[in-house]
C-alpha cells in the first residue's frame, strides 16, 4: 500500500473509531453525542525556540510545512519537523481525575538508527499523557484515555511535544470529555 493509500485508510480507520467509541454506528441509526471539545486540531501553535519549555538545547528542528491541521486531526511529518511544542489554551475547565478522551495515529515508524519516539501531552503545566515508540516500529491507531493531572481553568496552557528522528507521520485529534462511565486505558 502506497504511503497515501495508508493515510487516507488510516483516515477512515480513525473516523470510525471515533464513532465507534462515541456509542454510534452503522445499525443504531443514531448520531453519536460529542462530547465538550477542549483541545482542537486547528488551535496548536508552534512554540518557538524560547517558549518551548521542553528545549533546552535549542536544537528544535521544525520547518513550518512539517505540521498542520487536516481535518479533524493535527498533523506532523517529522522528515520536516523531527523535534517541537505546540500549544493551546484549553477550551473549558478540567478538574484533576476528570476522565478525557483523545485519539492518535502514526504510519510505520522508520529512521536509518534505532530511536525511542516520544509523543507527550500537558494540561495546566502537568504531564497528562505520554507514550514512547521504538523506532523502527509498526503503524498505530488508537483511542486513548486518560484522566486530568490538575484542576486547570478555561485558558490554562496545554502543550504538545514531540521528539522523533526519521520520516515518520503523526496524527493528534481533538481532546474531549470522556463519556460518563469511562476511564483511562
Amino acid at each position: 500500500m502506497t504511503r497515501t493509500r495508508e493515510a487516507a485508510w488510516l483516515s477512515r480507520r480513525a473516523a470510525a473509531l471515533g464513532l465507534a467509541a462515541c456509542g454510534g454506528g452503522a445499525d443504531s441509526g443514531a448520531k453519536p453525542a460529542r462530547e465538550p471539545l477542549l483541545l482542537s486540531a486547528d488551535g496548536w501553535q508552534r512554540l518557538s525556540d524560547d517558549e518551548d519549555p521542553f528545549n533546552s538545547s535549542g536544537d528544535t528542528l521544525c520547518a513550518p510545512l512539517g505540521w498542520k491541521a487536516e481535518g479533524e486531526f493535527f498533523e506532523i511529518e517529522t522528515d520536516l519537523c523531527a523535534k517541537a511544542t505546540w500549544a493551546q489554551p484549553l477550551r473549558g475547565p478540567v478538574r484533576a481525575g476528570e476522565p478525557l478522551r483523545f485519539v492518535f495515529w502514526h504510519l510505520d515508524l522508520w529512521a536509518a538508527e534505532p530511536y525511542d519516539a516520544r509523543l507527550s501531552l500537558h494540561l495546566g503545566g502537568e504531564l497528562a499523557w505520554e507514550v514512547v515508540k521504538p523506532i523502527p516500529g509498526e503503524q498505530f491507531i488508537g483511542e486513548i484515555l486518560l484522566e486530568a493531572p490538575v484542576d486547570a481553568a478555561a485558558g490554562a496552557p496545554a502543550w504538545l511535544h514531540l521528539d522523533n528522528h526519521g520520516l515518520n507521520s503523526w496524527r493528534v485529534g481533538e481532546l474531549s470529555r470522556a463519556a460518563p462511565g469511562d476511564g483511562p486505558s
